[in-house]
């Protein structure tokens, strides 16, 4: 049996950097309710959107239930699954742990169950240095994962995590 080492993710792109209270209060304004946020670390690195989905293409996590070239939806991988691979990914590579991405779960507009995805604190472009927070979808493909926040489909915000 012969081992396969994958290839490392890209090295991100860090435009900045933004302090833990600075990060709870940017998330405040734009998520009021976030008021228990528990942020560990001191500080997290912010980079930029086209960063962010160079690494997303490197996870492929969209593809988990792609099997034989047939997407399977239900529970056998639903979204908690997604989320937890993206951020699971993003964990275990030391460049990419500084980075402000987290999960939201959410109750939709168009369906009766809620939801749950990932949001990141991200800069448009190297030369903008406006952070912004991104709806990030683990399920959809890069060129339709990552919307700025707040989404339309969104009803109301039940629970914000961090990592």
């Amino acid at each position: 049996m012969r081992l396969v080492i994958p290839t490392p993710p890209p090295q991100p792109e860090v435009v900045g950097q933004i302090s833990r209270e600075e990060c709870f209060a940017f998330l405040r304004t734009v998520i009021p309710y976030t008021l228990d946020l528990k942020l560990k670390d001191s500080y997290f690195d912010i980079i930029t959107v086209e960063s962010a989905r160079k690494f997303y293409e490197w996870t492929r996590v969209w593809e988990l239930n792609v099997v034989g070239g047939i997407r399977r939806i239900g529970e056998r991988t639903d979204c908690d699954d997604f989320v937890r691979a993206l951020l699971g990914d993003l964990a275990r590579n030391r460049a990419w742990a500084k980075i402000p991405w987290g999960e939201i779960h959410y109750e939709q507009h168009d369906k009766p169950e809620s939801h749950l995805a990932t949001v990141a604190i991200l800069s448009p472009t190297s030369s903008d240095p406006v952070k912004r927070l991104y709806h990030v979808e683990p399920q959809n493909p890069p060129d339709k994962a990552f919307e700025l926040f707040p989404v339309p489909n969104i009803k109301k915000v039940l629970e914000v995590g961090w990592m």
